[in-house]
């Protein structure tokens, strides 16, 4: 059992409890599960019911799956960056040679 309360925050810095506070089972999932009836009337149960809908929202839009798929798409994984290190030292090299082969051209290039 986890005791839930909802909260009014002042521009100036301070709070003050809105209401009851609300007892709630919460899942290992983190999930937090009513211990009101469903069908229950209380004004205070259906705000209650209502904040926990909008920090599940909140959570789906901005939990760590949605997270860690940004991330995914954003970054890349070690693997790739090997293969791209990989790449690049090799294009060095290419460089590097190519240098080499100039520097040689323009000493026996008649001046």
């Amino acid at each position: 059992m986890a005791t839930f309360s909802q909260y009014q925050v002042f521009t100036t810095g301070g709070y003050r409890l809105l209401g009851n506070t609300r007892q709630a089972i919460v899942c290992v999932c983190g999930q937090p599960k009513p211990v009101s009836k469903e069908n229950s009337r209380d004004q205070e149960d259906q705000e209650f019911k209502e904040s926990l809908k909008v920090a599940k929202d909140y959570h789906e839009r901005t939990g760590p799956e949605r997270l860690m798929g940004e991330l995914k798409r954003d970054y890349i994984t070690l693997v790739e960056f090997q293969a791209l290190s990989d790449q690049v030292g090799a294009l060095e090299a290419v460089l590097q040679q190519l240098s080499k082969k100039d520097k040689k051209d323009d000493q026996k290039a008649p001046g």
